[in-house]
């Protein structure tokens, strides 16, 4: 007995006809296209795939969907045009992007041999509840999901878009509750020290800042060189050390990141390479084989997100500088502003280029831009021997040793050279020799290049010796020594201030030793609070 088809039956089938006559017409068209989706969308559901709270069906939709985009189909292209996205007007007002809600509606996803609907789409008008409270104003905007899956995984779709991760850059709640948040990151775990010791380290900045201003408004200067005189305000005008202690971080970090990106590409290369020899015939992306991450774009990268990081709070705070007549008055502005403002007007562009620390103090915009002008520079000349250390590790060795020697003797010449104090020390009768100090050592890059080159050694050994066995006698001799160290280094300036003069062999000395023997006790810390033998002090 044949019984009739339905008149939805047929319609389903026509459609499904139309669909395939499309794939074949347009596929030239909408292949282009399909890749750029694919790219944005994959790494998306690779992420998603691993959510413990996604049910089986919604996680096999989503992978038929990737599996149709890879083949160029309409219905999957449909799911990704029916978002909603940052949307136009914006500036004007509109908070809506609600997307194809009927598209969304209409879409219809095949079974592999069958002409029976699997899934459908599901349309979502809103954004998670906790996205809307952290933005200042409501926004809506349409997201198209399979019938099979949860609302929960829309969390995960917005928090990829770029559009979000932007405006979420804005966000005072989210940037608070990061610095406050309790979560640890499985993959950077052994790292969460360094956000401790980079708050302690900001504090100790501003502390030095505080008190070491300008002379000029010194109240009871003759009470104030008694109080240099004080063991405990040496750590005060010691806060330089506290910026050595970032560039000591920078080294680790960037160590970490460089060998990540290479081991993984190590990790993929042998993957492809056993899936070929092997046979296999899955649903793998051959794509991501011939992806190989080469020194030519790794470093590129690695600079460019560098940059980005230091150069937008940097020409935030120089925008600042133009508008500061509008939020202040006084003496104080009207004595320095046009003189701070002038060279702006002449060398803002030196900021584009990390190049500001190159001119004099009386001539360089924004001053106290001199950090991020040397990290860049310091990162410019550690990358290269970093990624050696990975893939050569003897070769990339020796060459972080010769940087580090170059520089501890680059500054102790320069110590000599000028007849400079080694570091910012209170000698009123040597001024000349603190003042060459602060104007032509202590903003250059080359002489912190020992410490980041002392930090990526550090990243090295967190990474290949974080399970050696150290017995409680070398803990404690490493603590001991490390501990001791640090002390010298920070208080021997207590015997500069009491004698009131420092000699040229020890200025020499100390600016030779200090930064990557600071480097090294922040290394110690980090080392032994990340592999967990600190626990009785982290």
């Amino acid at each position: 007995m044949v019984r009739p088809a339905s008149p939805q039956t047929l319609i389903e089938r026509i459609q499904a006809n139309l669909s395939s006559e499309w794939n074949e017409d347009l596929e030239p068209v909408i292949e282009p296209l399909a890749r750029r989706l694919q790219k944005f969308f994959l790494p998306i559901a690779q992420e998603i795939a691993y959510d413990e709270t996604l049910s089986p069906g919604c996680l096999q939709s989503l992978m038929r969907i990737a599996v149709g985009l890879r083949n160029f189909r309409i219905w999957a292209l449909k799911f990704l045009d029916s978002n909603g996205g940052i949307g136009v007007n914006k500036v004007d007002g509109n908070a809506a992007s609600l997307g194809g809600y009927d598209e969304c509606l209409s879409i219809r996803v095949p079974q592999k041999d069958q002409l029976d609907q699997e899934f459908v789409g599901s349309p979502n008008a809103t954004w998670p509840i906790e996205l809307m409270e952290k933005l200042p104003i409501g926004m809506r905007v349409g997201i198209c999901i399979p019938s099979k899956c949860e609302n929960s995984i829309v969390t995960h779709l917005t928090q990829k878009d770029l559009s979000v991760r932007v405006m979420r850059c804005f966000s005072a709640r989210v940037s608070y509750l990061k610095l406050i948040t309790r979560k640890k990151s499985e993959e950077n775990r052994d790292l969460d020290c360094v956000h401790g010791i980079r708050v302690f380290s900001s504090l100790w900045i501003l502390l030095a800042h505080t008190y070491l201003g300008d002379v000029g408004l010194y109240d009871r200067g003759l009470h104030f060189l008694s109080v240099v005189r004080s063991p405990a305000f040496s750590i005060v005008v010691q806060g330089m050390l506290a910026v050595d202690t970032f560039f000591a971080i920078t080294g680790i970090v960037v160590y970490r990141k460089l060998y990540s990106a290479i081991v993984k590409e190590r990790i993929l290369d042998r993957v492809c390479k056993y899936k070929r020899k092997m046979s296999v015939v899955t649903d793998f992306n051959w794509d991501h084989c011939n992806e190989k991450i080469s020194v030519s774009k790794l470093v590129p990268m690695v600079l460019l997100r560098r940059g980005i990081r230091l150069l937008v709070p940097s020409l935030a705070v120089t925008c600042l500088l133009y508008i500061l007549p509008l939020i202040t008055s006084g003496p104080g502005m009207d004595a320095f502003y046009p003189y701070l403002r002038n060279n702006c007007d002449q060398r803002w562009w030196t900021l584009l280029l990390f190049i500001n620390n190159f001119w004099s103090f009386e001539f360089t915009c924004m001053n106290n831009q001199w950090y991020n002008a040397a990290d860049m520079q310091l990162l410019l000349i550690v990358i290269l021997p970093a990624i050696c250390i990975v893939r050569q590790p003897r070769q990339g060795l020796v060459a972080i040793a010769f940087f580090t020697i170059f520089s501890m003797a680059y500054t102790a010449f320069l110590t000599i050279y000028y007849n400079a104090a080694p570091t910012s020390v209170i000698l009123p009768r040597q001024t000349l020799k603190v003042l060459q100090s602060t104007l032509r050592i202590g903003d250059q890059a080359l002489p912190h290049l020992a410490t980041v080159c002392v930090g990526i050694l550090g990243g090295y050994l967190m990474e290949h010796r974080k399970d050696s066995k150290i017995s409680s006698l070398g803990m404690w001799t490493g603590w001991l020594l490390s501990g001791a160290l640090s002390f010298v280094v920070v208080f021997i300036i207590t015997i500069w201030h009491r004698r009131g003069e420092i000699s040229t062999a020890e200025a020499a000395a100390y600016a030779f030793l200090y930064r990557p023997l600071w480097g090294a006790f922040v290394v110690w810390l980090i080392f032994a609070c990340g592999t967990g033998r600190a626990r009785k002090y982290s």
